[in-house]
């Protein structure tokens, strides 16, 4: 199967791959690209590969179920637990695939062709089939709550019942907005970009606003497989965008990883720990290579 960039990361893959067993089992499951991309005639590198996993009863809808996110490696691996009262769908995407040159100076193919395996004591069925009938939320949806709760992770409080969170996956680093307060808030985020990474979402340095109730992604960092990920220092600053507002919940279109969410229920709980006197407030922060670093 093959990568191609699109406007949506979430959906930079035309497959989806369907998974059933007959009977529980572990299995292993690999997204694998081609060997030795990097040669003496071209610059071609790995790209960054993540998975979202979503499992369903039956007929029935699908429901959220894990996400594995890494940065630029040569294979994406998960391990789980294959249940025979489900079908599941992995669902593979790629910030950088596609893209005409990437930061780190490497020229950039319009496809990533990778494999998709499992390893396992019994018998995985799997087929793939094109992706026509998930909807556009539910990935995005799966991504907001794993991302919530994953356990390396950094809150900065930046506001009333506010904060900014930045988790860590296996080298990327994707920074949470999540505003729980009675206002909007305008965040203003920079990052001190060092060698051996990327901004493959976001800007450098932008403002977001966050209305009311809503959470978003703000900013995705990948390293670039080759050097050790150092650290990062970035710095914030926020103010109120509007008066107070109601409580009700709006539904924002939809735009991709981009997409201003209803604040989950883990959104609620994280936010609560700020005290809804909390200013807006100017602060920096860090994260170190042991954060950055898949094993602590």
């Amino acid at each position: 199967m093959k990568l191609h960039q699109t406007r949506d990361v979430l959906f930079s893959c035309s497959l989806v791959y369907l998974c059933q067993v007959k009977e529980r089992t572990w299995a292993f499951v690999s997204l694998v690209q081609k060997k030795k991309r990097a040669n003496a005639t071209t610059q071609f590198w790995y790209t960054d590969l993540s998975i979202i996993v979503l499992k369903r009863k039956g007929e029935g809808n699908w429901e959220k179920h894990q996400c594995y996110l890494q940065g630029v490696e040569r294979a994406c691996d998960c391990e789980l637990f294959l249940d025979p009262e489900y079908e599941y769908c992995f669902i593979s995407f790629s910030f950088l695939s596609g893209r005409e040159e990437l930061e780190f100076g490497a020229q950039a193919k319009k496809s990533a062709p990778f494999q998709f395996t499992t390893y396992s004591a019994n018998d995985v069925f799997v087929r793939a089939q094109v992706r026509s009938s998930l909807g556009h939320l539910l990935p995005l949806e799966t991504l907001h709550l794993s991302l919530l709760q994953m356990t390396k992770k950094i809150t900065h409080a930046i506001g009333p019942h506010a904060v900014l969170v930045t988790v860590n996956g296996n080298g990327c680093i994707y920074f949470l907005m999540l505003n729980a307060g009675p206002c909007g808030i305008a965040l203003n985020l920079k990052i001190e970009q060092n060698r051996g990474m990327a901004i493959v979402h976001g800007e450098k340095s932008s403002t977001h606003n966050i209305p009311s109730k809503t959470q978003c992604v703000a900013l995705v960092l990948a390293n670039d497989g080759r050097n050790n990920s150092p650290s990062i220092d970035f710095n914030f600053k926020t103010d109120s965008t509007d008066k107070q507002q109601s409580a009700t919940r709006t539904n924002y279109p939809y735009r991709g990883l981009d997409t201003k969410m209803p604040l989950n229920l883990a959104g609620e709980l994280l936010c609560s720990s700020v005290d809804s006197e909390a200013g807006y407030r100017c602060s920096r922060g860090t994260i170190d290579e042991r954060l950055w670093s898949s094993v602590l």
